[in-house]
């Protein structure tokens, strides 16, 4: 808004009844309502994202995360924007890291518009200045002059210029990319530097015929404190679902883009699978593409492991369906782990 009241004053005097600034106003008014909307929607998906994680903490039982996450909702909400980088919890610093990097973007796109309209106004004044000059207007052609050299020095304008100066140059590397809703542009993720397990990360939605997801030792349904084991082994990070009859149950995280590869094996609980009543079919999803499937797995059957790439991926769906039956359908994504 400042630079709107800037150019104002600066075409007042001169230039007010000419189309052309009158276009450049707009042009400027809808640039500075992008950035601003940007903002709004970067802001609106960090709360989001920070309550989800408070959600999932909650699940696992643990505290600490919990008020870390509480009490990075209670700041934003009174100081938007990230001024200090969190020193803990991890998932946090992840969470700040992919906001600074998206809140950059934004800013890196308005300010390129910003010198890019800069730009084609100068070229404007110079056409002026010159055709003044022609018509022997010299009056009128200094006035040009001296407004487009005061045009040139405008603050936000120098402030755009320190700001894309001040950046680091960009990685020659390819980088995957996520589209987001975010000025209508890719954003380059940011990137995780630990491997991590699915039920670590934050959950953002789930379906299950029976009780609720089991995440971090939890079956999720069953007698309380049921831990998920496949020949007596403990499986603490598995991710736990049971499908309706002739249905689907599912688990959506959020990789935000962050992770390259997820690994992992799909089974079920216990003893279950030599008591299946029909058969069950484990699926993966990236962003509603299937990247992965499963044999029919019927009575008797064996883990099933995979590997796949998840680069780019956001939002990662664990699938179990059973298309008849759902007897001892005790399904288990098997300590899944992204890197």
């Amino acid at each position: 808004m400042k630079y709107l009241i800037f150019i104002s004053l600066l075409l007042a005097p001169l230039f007010a009844a000419e189309p052309e600034a009158a276009e450049l106003t707009r042009h400027l008014e809808r640039l500075q309502a992008e950035r601003e909307l940007s903002m709004l929607r970067l802001g609106t998906q960090y709360r989001t994202a920070l309550e989800r994680g408070m959600q999932q903490a909650t699940q696992a039982g643990n505290l600490d995360l919990y008020t870390a996450l509480e009490s990075e909702v209670s700041r934003f909400q009174e100081n938007p924007g990230i001024d200090e980088a969190a020193s803990e919890p991890e998932f946090l610093i992840r969470m700040q890291g992919t906001y600074r990097e998206r809140e950059a973007e934004i800013l890196r796109e308005y300010y390129r518009k910003l010198l890019q309209l800069s730009s084609e106004w100068d070229r404007h004044l110079q056409q002026l200045e010159r055709s003044y000059v022609q018509e022997g207007d010299m009056p009128k052609a200094k006035a040009t002059r001296e407004e487009r050299l005061a045009f040139q020095e405008g603050p936000e304008q120098q402030e755009a210029r320190d700001w894309l100066a001040a950046q680091p140059q960009p990685n020659p590397q390819p980088q995957p990319e996520r589209i987001e809703a975010v000025a209508g542009r890719p954003v380059p993720v940011a990137r995780a530097t630990e491997p991590a397990f699915l039920s670590e990360l934050p959950l953002l939605d789930s379906k299950t015929a029976h009780g609720k997801l089991g995440l971090n030792g939890e079956m999720g349904y069953g007698k309380k404190g049921k831990i998920p084991s496949i020949r007596g082994e403990k499986l603490l990070k598995s991710v736990s679902m049971f499908p309706p009859e002739s249905g689907k149950a599912h688990a959506d995280f959020n990789l935000q883009g962050a992770y390259r590869n997820l690994s992992g094996a799909v089974g079920l609980n216990g003893g279950s699978a030599r008591r299946l009543g029909g058969k069950v079919i484990f699926r993966v999803y990236g962003d509603g593409r299937l990247l992965w499937q499963s044999k029919d797995f019927k009575k008797g059957s064996e883990p099933q492991k995979f590997k796949i790439s998840v680069a780019g991926i956001r939002s990662l769906r664990l699938e179990a369906e059973c298309p008849g039956s759902n007897k001892q359908a005790r399904t288990l994504f098997i300590e899944p782990k992204v890197w």
